[in-house]
């Protein structure tokens, strides 16, 4: 279960975090060898205006984009959750003193219940 988490947060992180531009820069070499690579000297290529790429974006995309997302990361909260719980059974399994249970008698004041070895205590506590 720990490799799986492990595997889907690495594969999520690559794919959210790492730009696709910087992988293809990669393999092109350094940034000057890409604007010489047509023989243009870098000094003489005008500086265009870039476009903005999500301009024309459709809302209706947008919004199934937040969606996916919004369930990927409640989905790994979630697997979070489940495999700290399963190693926090695991923890207290081995454990001498185990809580029972408690109830609350009025302010500051409660009864807990609790296992010691294979006795059953019940403890009245006063926080102050």
């Amino acid at each position: 279960m720990r490799h799986l988490v492990i595997g889907i947060m690495t594969l999520l992180s690559l794919v959210l975090v790492m730009p696709l531009n910087a992988i293809a820069a990669a393999d092109n070499g350094s940034v000057k060898d890409w604007l010489t690579e047509n023989g243009d000297d870098p000094a003489d290529i005008e500086e265009q205006p870039a476009e903005v790429e999500g301009s024309n974006t459709n809302i209706f995309f947008l919004l199934i984009k937040l969606v996916f997302y919004t369930i990927v990361v409640v989905g790994l909260i979630y697997l979070l959750i489940r495999f700290l719980s399963k190693r926090q059974q695991k923890l207290q399994h081995h454990s001498v003193f185990t809580q029972i249970g408690g109830t609350p008698l009025g302010n500051n004041k409660s009864v807990q219940m609790v296992k010691v070895g294979d006795s059953l205590y019940m403890l009245g506590l006063e926080i102050t």
